[in-house]
């Protein structure tokens, strides 16, 4: 069995979101239709379609795994939430 191309994966991607996601899209296309208040809502879809149309036409180099780098952002997300835990927030929340 081969590997999906990219473009067949981005469609199934999108397939999968729409038809998980069609209760929540449709009402919230009505809202936006519905009250002015929300029309920005409708900007959502265009820009979001030419984003990645100008970015799927640029090909950049593939990135590649750097273990230093993930480490040094581990370590760090892992202990904020440690002292999270622990300290139960330093917000004075109790």
């Amino acid at each position: 069995m081969s590997p999906l191309s990219p473009y067949r994966s981005f469609a199934l991607l999108c397939l999968g979101s729409l038809v998980l996601w069609w209760h929540t899209l449709v009402a919230t296309l009505a809202l936006a239709v519905r009250n002015n208040a929300y029309t920005h809502i409708l900007l959502i879809i265009p820009v979001s379609v030419a984003l990645i149309v100008s970015e799927w036409r640029s090909r950049k180099p593939q990135p590649e795994p750097n273990f230093r780098a993930g480490l040094a952002l581990l370590v760090p997300a892992i202990l904020i939430g440690v002292i999270g835990v622990i300290g139960g927030g330093w917000w004075g929340a109790g």
